[in-house]
């Protein structure tokens, strides 16, 4: 009886690290997805204003 309450214990807290892992890779993607945007929408932001600028000339 002993040893399965420890083992129970054990599972527990092994689910528990398991679950804040996941969750911090998940956020860790989340903040990789805007590092990743915002050059992306900078870019698309100078070449309208290049555009614009063109027409203007």
């Amino acid at each position: 009886m002993k040893a399965l309450l420890e083992f129970q214990a054990r599972t527990l807290v092994m689910s528990q690290r398991v679950t804040s892992l996941l969750y911090n890779k998940l956020a860790d993607k989340e903040k990789g997805k805007k590092v990743m945007e915002e050059p992306v929408a900078a870019q698309k932001k100078a070449n309208e204003e290049r555009a614009e600028w063109a027409k203007e000339k």
